[in-house]
């Protein structure tokens, strides 16, 4: 399964997408995962194990997609979700899975301290994204309690990856480690 995963800046967020594509990697066992950013994010993502290969975007949308096109994806997971990326979408006519970048949300939240800005982490908003996809397994994306260990979540994610279909299910279960 050819993936591309779109998320062109900015670095703390590139980061934080991390998880998505090890868990994309690890838990898919024919993933080849391919990810698009910006040029000058290169070295953040340039020695991650887990991308085969790295596209950027430079000066031109269109010489990108035209790129892009050749490569066939069968999903593409956009954790950028803007009208760039959009755009990228509908031309490369590719089933896809958006972020919900809560834009209304954070502009209450902003303007008028009104807070409906869900209590989770980032990593799991992005990590939200790939719920809907028929190729994973929803009841495996419910948050962890705080405590679970870093061990018994690689345990959870390892066995839910072991004897499923061709796609398997995507055990996208992420929380940090509690108190030490």
């Amino acid at each position: 399964m050819k993936i591309l995963i779109v998320r062109f800046s900015s670095i703390g967020d590139i980061v934080l997408t991390t998880p998505v594509v090890r868990c994309l990697k690890t838990q898919i066992d024919d993933a080849e995962i391919q990810y698009v950013t910006k040029v000058q994010y290169q070295s953040i993502l340039q020695n991650n194990p887990y991308i085969d290969r790295i596209f950027f975007l430079k000066e031109s949308l269109l010489d990108l997609i035209r790129e892009l096109k050749r490569e066939k994806y069968d999903v593409i997971i956009d954790l950028h979700n803007n009208l760039r990326t959009r755009l990228l979408k509908w031309r490369l006519g590719v089933p896809s899975y958006s972020y919900n970048k809560l834009n209304v949300e954070k502009w209450l939240m902003v303007n008028f301290k009104i807070n409906h800005l869900p209590d989770t982490h980032i990593v799991n908003r992005y990590l939200d994204t790939t719920r809907s996809t028929s190729w994973l397994d929803s009841t495996q994306v419910a948050g962890a309690p705080a405590s679970a260990s870093v061990e018994s979540m690689t345990r959870r994610s390892a066995a839910a990856s072991h004897g499923q279909s061709r796609y398997g299910k995507l055990n996208t279960v992420f929380s940090s480690p509690g108190p030490t």
